[in-house]
């Protein structure tokens, strides 16, 4: 086991420091765009469930254009 700090501001450090490691390790920071992601009847809408949307939106553009191109 480490040796903790003895001065407080030193034993602050230390623990952000060990919990921003813990973090980085089991939740990666990411850069998410909300494409359309105003508030539904008052509610803020769930910033994955705006990617999720714009994702399928773009498969459903491409297969659309597929179909055009080859209707049968």
């Amino acid at each position: 086991m480490c040796n903790p700090p003895t001065d407080v501001d030193e034993l602050f450090d230390c623990y952000n420091c060990t919990i921003s490691d813990i973090l980085d390790r089991l939740a990666p920071f990411a850069y998410i765009k909300c494409m359309g992601g105003r508030s539904h009847r008052g509610m803020i809408v769930d910033v994955m469930l705006c990617y999720e949307c714009y994702v399928t939106k773009l498969k459903t553009r491409r297969l659309e254009k597929a179909y055009g191109r080859h209707p049968n």
